[in-house]
């Protein structure tokens, strides 16, 4: 492959994450097609890249980001697909969400163009005509309240089937999964099981815990993003609902993440 392929992917990327989308259009084959995160579906022409710097510039100006790794996922004589993986951050270099990039070009002659791109960035929703991070600083709070608001509340203990003794709460717990009788709790770098119902356990849970399957409760404060029926945690982690109940689903998470920050506003 040749080098320039990743350095025009990793130039790509900062023009984008900027919102030049101007710069951006000289890399652009005539049938470019485009999946954003406001439909989840193809689109051709370079109208809808514009769109979509449109719709994030208000919020990318608040943040920054950081490409973690560029991977070669595909490679022959003229298609070169790659995958980009990096970190959203806040001013203070903290990291609060990932995002991926995936990235198809083709040779035609001497010139490389990019045909295909599709841009997964945590969950959307429309604000009065903007859109707003489901998980970050919004008009309704700040990212410092959001995690306040998960500090805030009181962890449950539980003792796990090898003895030890967990402190349950909404920083680090990402989802809770029934196992027949037992209940294994997944946090963000660990798993471990627990001999107490998943109904009963995630009665104890804070209101922001959402039971979006009969096998799944989940953290809303800790979903990044959710495609169709599939949910992505933090920790790159996902769970899938029935696809009956992607709408119900993703409305229900919406409303626990603004309810919890406006009690703590």
């Amino acid at each position: 492959m040749p080098i320039d392929v990743r350095a025009r992917t990793e130039r790509f990327v900062y023009l984008l994450w900027d919102c030049k989308a101007a710069k951006c259009l000289p890399y652009l084959s005539q049938d470019f097609s485009f999946v954003g995160p406001f439909n989840n579906t193809i689109c051709f022409g370079v109208s809808e890249l514009i769109q979509y710097c449109c719709h994030v510039e208000p919020i990318f100006r608040q943040l920054s980001f950081e490409i973690g790794n560029i991977k070669v996922v595909h490679e022959n004589t003229s298609t070169y697909v790659l995958l980009v993986v990096g970190n959203i951050l806040l001013s203070n270099d903290k990291r609060i969400a990932r995002e991926r990039y995936s990235f198809v070009w083709h040779k035609v002659a001497s010139r490389i163009e990019l045909t295909h791109l599709h841009a997964s960035i945590p969950t959307l929703q429309a604000d009065k005509g903007q859109f707003v991070f489901l998980s970050l600083p919004g008009k309704h709070g700040s990212s410092e309240q959001a995690t306040q608001t998960l500090a805030a509340d009181k962890p449950i203990f539980i003792r796990d089937t090898k003895g030890t003794v967990h402190a349950i709460g909404g920083q680090q717990t990402v989802y809770l999964e029934a196992s027949h009788q037992y209940t294994i709790v997944h946090l963000r770098d660990d798993a471990f099981k627990v001999r107490c119902s998943f109904t009963e356990l995630t009665s104890r849970l804070s209101p922001y815990f959402i039971r979006v399957h009969r096998s799944y409760t989940v953290n809303a404060h800790l979903v990044t993003s959710m495609k169709g029926p599939l949910i992505t945690f933090v920790n790159g982690s996902t769970v899938s609902v029935a696809a009956k109940r992607v709408k119900e689903t993703h409305a229900a998470l919406y409303k626990a993440v603004a309810t919890s920050k406006n009690k703590h506003d």
